[in-house]
């Protein structure tokens, strides 16, 4: 059970800014496990191929954000992990099920917050194009500068 709670905070880490070190053995172990499942989930049908590349790209820029991140580590932790010994210790604790809601609930507070911010900047936009305008105007023999403010 905590290896699926490490998942799904995984999962759910995509997409902060706050620099995040993967340290430990088991941080890089349930990472490794999730992605190597995600891949074989695909391969087997047992998940949409399109939820696959969502979850693949999720886990991939958690990659970007971690501030002590070893990608040899991590590439031979995946290696051991995508042997079907292993893989199927994995699915024994989470399912293909388990992972495509977790992705689908990232996908979807994605898209909620990209929906608020852009609304928030049309927002803003309409706020900006509709206050009133002042230009002035001064003249400097033939040349002419004006300002809006």
């Amino acid at each position: 059970m905590k290896k699926i709670a490490f998942i799904l905070a995984a999962l759910s880490l995509s997409g902060c800014v706050t620099p995040t070190p993967m340290a430990t053995e088991q941080q890089y172990n349930s990472y490794a496990g999730i992605f190597s499942l995600i891949r074989d989930c695909s391969l087997h049908n047992e998940m949409p191929m399109s939820l696959a590349a969502a979850g693949m790209n999720m886990m991939q820029s958690q990659q970007g954000v971690l501030a002590n991140f070893d990608q040899v580590k991590l590439i031979s932790k995946i290696q051991y992990y995508s042997k079907p010994e292993q893989l199927a210790e994995v699915k024994r604790q989470t399912s293909c099920n388990q992972v495509a809601l977790e992705i689908t609930q990232r996908q979807q507070q994605i898209a909620a917050h990209n929906a608020a911010v852009q609304q928030f900047n049309q927002a803003a936009q309409n706020f900006a194009n509709s206050t009133p305008k002042t230009t002035f105007c001064n003249n400097y023999g033939t040349m002419t500068t004006c300002n809006t403010y």
